[in-house]
């Protein structure tokens, strides 16, 4: 295995924001801060709104709601339910100097934020896992890992962790983690090696690799959790961007697995056909996506009638709430109103 120089990449001083660890958790996920014009009552009421947004994508973790047809309806409600705001004046170090900002800092009712999110269909997230950033960084000369020593200097990774709602932890890259892993290692992404390697840190690890292009920066992240490794690449024209989606996609795919209404938290034991199996492939494909389930403890094809396959599905939450949220395809979609034949569901597979 070669041997990682360990000096702080100049790189990443082009990187460089305030922030740390400690800002992942600051304010809970009932306060958000957002930039303004003035400090008026005019800015104030401007600002509330888009604070309180700030504070419903943390607390449930769900990025998708910045989206959501009826999103002005709910953000009209932040001055019913903010407890305080307050205009605060910040620095932001940044390599071209010192960037002074006036933000607006707000608080927001935790059960009002609760009630929000019921109406959108959505829960607060409750149980969130920590995660371990691998950051490795290829300048076109070589490739560095970042460490918890340099945690100051990636500013857009924290700030972006606070804002979702992450707790992050960056690895000590020291004589324990370098007898698993190197740069190498890890810009490759092979998930057993990097997940025994971040068991010391917390049970979920993020893989974050940049590329310097001429254009730009290319980003390549990996989420690894419970064994399973999800991946999603990007091109930037700023790191600090690439930095910040590769947070904004780790918490997207967390809130999948974690953040669980209480209604669906019931967990069972479903039989299930599967029909639209025609050949060998779509036997492959449908199997690949009952493996690719979230919250599931296991599957199992029990047997096959003509088209159709006859399956177990040992789920940990509601079966609507596995199906709601598959990620990959082709998915298996329940055929609404037909008779399931002995089984608790009929479900169809339907190509990508």
């Amino acid at each position: 295995m070669r041997r990682v120089t360990l000096s702080f990449p100049l790189v990443l001083l082009a990187l460089a924001l305030a922030g740390g660890e400690a800002r992942a958790q600051a304010g809970g996920f009932w306060s958000a801060q957002v930039p303004v014009a003035g400090q008026g009552e005019a800015e104030r009421a401007e600002a509330l709104p888009r604070a309180l947004l700030e504070v419903l994508v943390k607390a449930s973790g769900d990025g998708s709601l910045r989206t959501l047809p009826e999103l002005d309806a709910v953000l009209a409600e932040a001055p019913n339910i903010v407890r305080d705001s307050r205009f605060l004046t910040e620095t932001v170090p940044s390599p071209a100097g010192d960037v002074v900002r006036t933000v607006l800092s707000a608080s927001f009712d935790p059960g009002g934020v609760a009630t929000l999110l019921r109406i959108v269909g959505r829960s607060v997230w409750e149980n969130r896992p920590p995660t371990v950033v691998w950051l490795v960084i290829d300048d076109g000369r070589s490739k560095r890992v970042a460490t918890s020593g340099q945690a100051a200097a990636l500013g857009p990774l924290t700030r972006r962790a606070g804002e979702r709602g992450i707790p992050i932890r960056l690895p000590e890259f020291d004589a324990t983690d370098r007898a698993t892993l190197d740069a190498d290692v890890l810009w490759i992404g092979a998930p057993e090696v990097i997940g025994r390697a971040s068991a010391r840190y917390a049970p979920v690890a993020l893989v974050v690799r940049l590329t310097r292009r001429a254009d730009g920066w290319a980003s390549r992240a990996t989420l690894i959790d419970r064994g399973q490794a999800q991946d999603w690449s990007r091109t930037f024209a700023d790191a600090n961007q690439a930095l910040a989606d590769a947070i904004d996609g780790a918490a997207d795919r967390l809130a999948i697995r974690y953040a669980v209404a209480p209604e669906d938290l019931v967990p069972g034991v479903h039989r299930a056909w599967v029909r639209g199996i025609r050949s060998a492939r779509d036997y492959a494909a449908a199997a690949s996506a009952l493996a690719a389930l979230p919250d599931v403890n296991a599957t199992r094809i029990d047997g096959a009638d003509g088209e159709r396959l006859l399956v177990t599905i040992d789920a940990r939450v509601r079966l609507g709430r596995v199906l709601r949220l598959q990620t990959r395809t082709p998915r298996l979609v329940e055929v609404e109103g037909a008779a399931a034949d002995g089984a608790d569901v009929l479900l169809e597979l339907r190509g990508p």
